[in-house]
């Protein structure tokens, strides 16, 4: 299996639970988008079913997406919990994974609950989603949830130079996400991520000049699916997120530290956390089916109306 960078609390928390065979039989692993979830549910689907050889294995089982949100339906959802009681094929134990379970609907994780609740002995599951507000209440009451982090940059480097990428690709993607190694790597492979990430920049450096026009210009440059759309208002939103603490010495976690140091130097603090408040806001209403052109320019009057 490929090696899992940073998550080291996690992995020994999972090794732990091993060791002593107190296996919960449902796990959710969370957090943003590139810090390695799936790795960590396939490492513990090989130690379930005793092989590294999970993509083929015939009692490890992958739930299939579907539908222009890439959720689960419920039928699918029913017939994986029904298949659940089946005995394994070749070992002791079967697992159900779903991975990127953002959109997945309340009727599918419903549809989950009796068999996650009083599994068969031999049955386990585990689910990766960007947060756990994304799932039911009466889910996260049923599984044993890992948050995943991201790692030092130091391994980030270390972690692209073994996949082979230059060290100028390496540097240029670190400055943009860090210890984030999912997103590093896209970063350099994916020139419309470039894109996406220079005119989040865009848009931070025209908050910070508090032009509205360009504001809403560069929004509105923003291309690609929902899932796209939202990536970039979460890098802008990480943003504000450093101008807020550019003033205290803090930390920068974002793919763009100059321009919120701009933002901190012209913006009073209100106004950068409305700002911040009024991006989170809006990456929600994206779940829903407004319209990207509609919420833009909503995002950029509320944000220019504080102002005022």
């Amino acid at each position: 299996m490929e090696k899992i960078y940073g998550n080291e609390d996690i992995l020994s928390s999972l090794d732990a639970m091993f060791s002593s065979e107190r296996i919960p039989h449902s796990f959710l692993i969370f957090g943003e988008k590139g810090l390695g979830k799936k790795k960590i549910a396939d490492y513990i689907a090989s130690k379930l079913v005793e092989s590294e050889r999970i993509h083929a294995h015939p009692d490890v089982i992958y739930a299939e997406h579907e539908g222009k949100l890439q959720g689960f339906k419920a039928d699918h959802v029913r017939h994986l919990m029904a298949d659940a009681f089946i005995t394994p094929n070749d070992a002791e134990k079967k697992v159900y994974i779903f991975t990127d379970c953002d959109n997945m609907s309340s009727v599918s994780q419903n549809a989950l609950l009796k068999v996650i609740e009083e599994p068969p002995r031999f049955a386990y599951f585990i689910f990766t989603v960007s947060s756990k507000d994304l799932m039911l209440s009466t889910i996260l009451s049923r599984v044993v949830s890992f948050g995943a982090t991201e790692c030092t940059e130091e391994d980030t480097i270390k972690a692209l130079t073994e996949k082979g990428f230059s060290e100028e690709e390496i540097s240029l993607a670190v400055s943009a996400f860090h210890g984030n190694i999912g997103k590093c790597e896209s970063y350099i492979a994916d020139e419309k991520i470039r894109e996406r990430i220079e005119t989040v920049k865009n848009i931070a450096d025209s908050i910070a000049e508090w032009n509205e026009y360009n504001t809403l210009k560069f929004l509105s440059a923003i291309e690609g699916e929902r899932v796209d759309i939202k990536e970039s208002l979460y890098a802008l939103a990480k943003i504000m997120r450093d101008a807020s603490v550019s003033r205290f010495g803090g930390k920068y976690i974002s793919c763009y530290p100059e321009g919120a140091k701009k933002i901190s130097a012209k913006v009073s603090s209100k106004k950068i956390e409305g700002i911040y408040h009024i991006i989170t806001e809006s990456i929600k209403k994206l779940d829903t089916n407004v319209s990207a052109t509609i919420e833009f320019a909503s995002l950029c009057g509320q944000i220019y109306n504080l102002y005022l």
